[in-house]
């Protein structure tokens, strides 16, 4: 069954259409900020959400395609070139961007005299973008030019531990993943019905692990 499927027909349309919630969300959300036009109430332009997860979702089944078709044409995982994929993919694009948006435009910013001040000092976030955490960055600032990277630093925390997982607990991955889900579940209950700071339920929501498995 791997070996026969090398390209899934319709995914582009797809992407297209949820990173279209996305950007819809984000247009609608910044107009309404400075007091413009905008259609924010109505449920067509506050799905931005839906597009991320939907992201997440094609994400989580891509790889562990990938990671079952190598296991099924060489009977055995790299965890090494599974990484070395990654990296090579996400990280240069990652981290320039962390760059720019801690280092560059702060000092652009200053140079050309523009009144506006960043919301975090260099020091302050660069431990998170360094591990992964941008949605950390989110939680403890607020508003910035690199909220949206929060997505990437859980994809990236999620493939930290994926391939290890499919390659070394493969026959139980389906009590994983209900597992993952079960707990997902039980940390919302905690921030819906619990006495729970914001941190914490800005956190669970963005740690949507259960989508991509």
């Amino acid at each position: 069954m791997y070996k026969d499927i090398k390209y899934f027909n319709g995914l582009n349309a797809l992407r297209f259409f949820a990173a279209y919630l996305v950007v819809l969300h984000h247009a609608e959300q910044i107009r309404l900020k400075y007091l413009h036009f905008s259609l924010k109430h109505y449920s067509l332009f506050n799905n931005g959400g839906v597009g991320v997860t939907f992201f997440f979702v094609l994400s989580g089944f891509l790889i562990t395609y990938l990671l079952l078709k190598e296991n099924k044409t060489y009977n055995t995982i790299s965890i090494r070139n599974f990484y070395v994929r990654r990296v090579l993919r996400i990280w240069p694009l990652y981290f320039m961007l962390v760059g720019i948006g801690t280092l560059a435009l702060p000092f652009v910013l200053k140079m050309m005299h523009v009144n506006y001040v960043m919301p975090y000092h260099f020091t302050q976030v660069i431990g998170y973008y360094v591990f992964f955490m941008p949605f950390m960055v989110n939680v403890l600032f607020g508003h910035h030019l690199l909220e949206p990277l929060w997505s990437i630093g859980v994809e990236e925390l999620f493939y930290l531990t994926w391939a290890p997982a499919i390659k070394l607990f493969r026959k139980y991955i389906l009590s994983i993943i209900l597992f993952v889900i079960g707990l997902k579940l039980c940390f919302s209950a905690i921030a819906v019905w619990g006495d729970a700071s914001k941190a914490f339920k800005e956190v669970i929501a963005a740690l949507q692990f259960e989508a991509m498995g």
